[in-house]
């Protein structure tokens, strides 16, 4: 090639299998057929796939929480050189072990309750990069869940509505009550978007005259339950 100066042969290396040494040579001869041998001293690896990182964990829609939450990839790059991670926008943080599958624990309490995504990066010795990303939900609070009404040491007749207000970051998925000594035990109760409540009408004269405790639970979407 009198552009470059050199002898030039192309090659597909897509023909050869990525990640393993091969050996080359090369045979110069001359116009008295003498021939002298150059060859790689180490070889050459063709890289012609991708990383293709997969988070195996946390699954797409995990409630997470804690200062250790797990964190596992896999590759299937056989030059990985580099491995890291981020939540939502945030810096890339590297992960050391760069055996698949790949274990690194994070911090969720630094983060809000709510929908987070998490994103890896891998880039392979030939400068190749892929991502691949998953949503979670981080909650690391109970649920809020007050009763009001009736209020504490109230007289009440006839028909009667509890109502409780309760909140969560990550939601509610359910809210329960129970009058102590009744029937009514543990029975889930709905949400009334006119009012606001959680709500449950009782007719007072089905239960006898008397003094009554109360018991309200509000359940999040996570598990976690506050009375």
């Amino acid at each position: 090639n009198s552009a470059s100066g050199y002898w030039e042969y192309e090659y597909d290396t897509i023909v050869l299998t990525s990640g393993t040494l091969y050996s080359l040579e090369a045979v110069a001869t001359d116009s008295s057929g003498r021939t002298r041998i150059a060859a790689l001293a180490n070889g050459f690896y063709p890289d012609n796939d991708v990383p293709l990182p997969t988070i195996t964990d946390p699954s797409d829609g995990n409630y997470e929480y804690g200062t250790s939450a797990a964190l596992q990839v896999t590759t299937t790059d056989l030059t990985l050189t580099k491995l890291n991670y981020r939540i939502d926008d945030g810096a890339w943080v590297d992960i050391p072990d760069i055996s698949s599958p790949h274990d690194v624990t994070w911090d969720t309490t630094v983060y809000t309750d709510g929908l987070h995504t998490i994103t890896v990066r891998a880039t392979d010795a030939i400068g190749h990069v892929e991502t691949s990303s998953v949503d979670i939900f981080v909650d690391n609070h109970d649920p809020v869940c007050v009763i009001n009404t009736p209020v504490n040491n109230q007289f009440v007749e006839r028909t009667v509505a509890f109502q409780v207000s309760a909140g969560d970051e990550v939601g509610i998925s359910q809210v329960t009550m129970t009058i102590v000594n009744t029937t009514i035990d543990n029975v889930s109760i709905a949400y009334n978007s006119q009012s606001g409540y959680y709500e449950y009408i009782l007719l007072s004269t089905t239960i006898p005259d008397g003094d009554y405790t109360v018991l309200a639970w509000a359940h999040d979407s996570a598990g976690r339950t506050t009375m």
